[in-house]
């Protein structure tokens, strides 16, 4: 057995760190008060007249919310009533399952854990804490990633099993949010690329059309077949969402959106600490030097090198630009909201590991550099977290006067949902049923 020095060590605390404090974090200062989403998608749900199995996959906005519904309704099965704040947490593994599933592909391709520490400073930045200590959010947003991310990784191992595993999670992304179905695109295309590859067309027609690459190809095909068909066969568009077809025919409005949405991190950060820079500008500039950023790393055939990496980034910016043809015609202020930060964060922490991957060696050789990364992304997480913290407080006190309003009054007030009275019925119901528990306040 290979013995860790020093250095390991500290690599993997430094790495050991950002999670913690991401954990710790949702843990404190998650409630157990119902918001939005979570009184239709997971209190109604989990009621024992709803028939979980005939609803668990209609849809909810545009999305399949199948493993938000599943986790919700397992829990209060086990617990005997529903939790907000635990399902909180549940949904924060998501994104700490996402990061040691990036660090497994790091550790695989031999690199040095010192450099994949910064990604763990960036991947859990306290800058979406203000949305997603939300339960149904939390649960769809971060797990939609996980399960994507695994596609790819097991696509990448090629056995029959992990072909298997590949579609599975793929299908898991599907019925999680709207975006996880976008995972089979860039997926088709990596198994596109591996099907008509020069090695592969060398091959006699008969052969070629039976080899693995191929087989795999049609396994793919027929399961994306399969979901398309289950996702939209009674799928209605919702009716608050602008119509994509007017914003197709508005190009600037559309990329300087997705821009926004890319360096969406950067407009937040820099609004944070009042800089006095325009802080759109600034997130629309590193937007724009992102996908820079991915053109260079596809000149340079990172498609080869690390395919599961690259195709990720790949569905990343897929879902940026599906956010934007489905949001943009609510004005360019909607980019910057909470919910949509993190794919940012995530996708620029997908670049940096893209990058390390490139010149790893490079930088070992100026152990400079490397204390400078470090240093760096260790900077960015703590100057925005006193900030993070006081979203979190603010969105917690809301939710807190609501319930209080709840209480008191007896109607849940419409900062809690936009419906008073379904709420009001929702949670009436669930607490006469002992299904949930409001919190009692000293």
């Amino acid at each position: 057995m290979t013995r860790l020095g020093p250095c390991s060590y500290f690599a993997i605390a430094l790495v050991a760190v950002p999670i913690a404090l991401h954990l710790a974090t949702i843990t404190w200062h998650s409630v157990n008060i119902p918001f939005w989403d979570d009184f239709d998608s997971i209190l109604l749900f989990v009621l024992p007249e709803t028939n979980h199995v005939q609803t668990l996959f209609e849809q909810h906005n545009e999305h399949r919310i199948a493993w938000t519904r599943s986790v919700a309704w397992t829990y209060t099965f086990l617990k005997g009533e529903v939790e907000f704040s635990h399902l909180s947490i549940l949904g924060g593994l998501g994104l700490t399952g996402l990061l040691l599933a990036f660090l497994k592909l790091y550790s695989d391709k031999r690199l040095p854990i010192i450099l994949f520490a910064p990604a763990a400073f960036i991947a859990l930045h306290p800058i979406s804490y203000g949305r997603l200590l939300w339960a149904m959010a939390a649960l769809q947003n971060y797990f939609v990633l996980l399960f994507a991310f695994l596609s790819y990784y097991f696509w990448g191992r090629r056995d029959r099993a992990s072909c298997f595993f590949a579609l599975f999670f793929g299908v898991m992304a599907s019925f999680t949010s709207a975006n996880g179905i976008l995972c089979f695109l860039p997926l088709l295309l990596w198994s596109l690329t591996e099907s008509i590859s020069k090695q592969q067309l060398q091959l006699p027609l008969p052969k070629l059309l039976a080899s693995k690459s191929t087989i795999r190809f049609y396994a793919l095909s027929i399961t994306v077949l399969v979901v398309g068909i289950l996702y939209f066969s009674d799928y209605e568009r919702p009716m608050h969402h602008p119509k994509i077809l007017d914003t197709v025919g508005k190009p600037r409005l559309l990329l300087e959106y997705f821009f926004l949405l890319l360096g969406g991190y950067i407009t937040i950060f820099f609004k944070s600490l009042d800089f006095g820079i325009p802080h759109k500008s600034a997130g629309f500039i590193v937007g724009i030097a992102t996908a820079i950023a991915f053109i260079f790393i596809s000149i340079k055939r990172y498609d080869r090198r690390c395919p599961e990496l690259y195709y990720f980034f790949v569905y990343m910016l897929l879902t940026l630009m599906t956010i934007s043809l489905a949001r943009a015609g609510l004005g360019r202020n909607s980019a910057t909201e909470w919910r949509y930060v993190m794919y940012s964060l995530i996708a620029v922490t997908v670049l940096y590991l893209s990058l390390i991957d490139i010149y790893a060696e490079k930088l070992l050789r100026f152990r400079l550099a490397t204390g400078a990364l470090i240093f760096f992304s260790f900077v960015f997480n703590i100057m925005f977290y006193q900030y993070g913290l006081s979203a979190i407080s603010s969105e917690n006190t809301r939710r807190t006067e609501g319930l209080r309003v709840y209480l008191e009054t007896g109607t849940v007030p419409k900062l809690l949902f936009p419906s008073s009275q379904f709420a009001t019925q929702t949670i009436d119901h669930a607490i006469e049923l002992e299904i949930y528990s409001p919190p009692v306040s000293d």
